[in-house]
């Protein structure tokens, strides 16, 4: 007879509590990430010079960088820091404890997502979702256009391009907001280890 195997159960308890502080880690590591990217995505943002904010007139003033987004309103920038905080990148997160498989950040007019997939696997999303609530949103003072909902939420059209040309802003801080998702993730899950 074979030598019994013990603390088998203790093993697996001890096995299952890891997994489950290591997902919560995963999606906390990706919803901080998505946090940053979009903070990140505000100061690449081109800020306007010209004093004046209508954009047409701005335009002439100050004209378009290639490849890069000009802000000539500043509400693009007053979109991606809605709700965004860069010292608690986990705030108005839900459930804030992170333990079920889907996590949500909604602000005025971007929801963000991240979602704990079959095999291990987690995705992060931010989509366009319109809600308003911030009256400098629609602000038309000093020149500023009328706004609807559509209106601001095709700025975000730049990213993938419009009429052939897109001046992303997402896109070129992935490298940062990757780091940052390695680092805290690197950092957690060594804590885990030491449960």
């Amino acid at each position: 007879m074979g030598a019994k195997l013990l603390n088998v159960k203790a093993t697996d308890s001890r096995i299952k509590k890891v997994q489950k502080e290591h997902s919560i880690v995963m999606k906390k590591g990706l919803a901080a990430a998505l946090t940053v990217t979009r903070i990140k995505a505000k100061e690449h943002l081109i800020s306007n010079s010209t004093g004046t904010y209508n954009p047409y007139r701005a335009r002439k003033a100050q004209p378009n960088t290639s490849g890069r987004l000009t802000s000539r309103t500043g509400k693009l920038g007053l979109m991606l820091k809605n709700g965004a905080s860069a010292t608690n990148p986990l705030k108005g997160w839900t459930p804030a404890n992170f333990r079920t498989k889907i996590a949500k950040q909604t602000s005025n007019m971007l929801h963000s997502m991240v979602r704990e997939l079959p095999g291990g696997q987690y995705k992060g999303t931010i989509r366009v979702q319109g809600k308003g609530g911030d009256p400098r949103l629609f602000d038309t003072k000093r020149g500023q256009p009328a706004e609807t909902l559509r209106t601001l939420a095709v700025r975000f059209n730049w990213e993938t391009g419009i009429r052939g040309n897109s001046r992303p802003i997402f896109k070129p801080v992935a490298k940062e907001t990757d780091f940052h998702l390695h680092k805290f993730v690197k950092e957690n899950n060594a804590k885990i280890w030491r449960m």
